[in-house]
């Protein structure tokens, strides 16, 4: 399967780069049991608005990707 380049780069876009970028930064910002602050939600906007267009990214936010990939962060712990 032929996958589109992340805008600006050559690098393939893929749902395990998606999860893999958002997991680093909920891991870099919080602990276990902490809440995801607005500020690492802002980090990881804008870390996957370089990579997704906008109504991918809203639909995620919509789905609580966010708070599912703050639990996977840590589920292996």
């Amino acid at each position: 399967m032929k996958r589109n380049p992340i805008p600006g780069t050559n690098d393939p876009l893929s749902a395990t780069r998606v999860r893999n970028t958002v997991m680093e930064i909920i891991r870099k910002h919080h602990a276990k049991d902490d809440q995801l602050a607005p500020e690492t939600i802002s980090d990881i906007e804008s870390s996957l608005s370089k990579m997704l267009d906008k109504a991918s990214l809203a639909m995620l936010k919509n789905l609580g990707f966010y708070q599912t990939m703050h639990f996977l962060a840590y589920a292996k712990e």
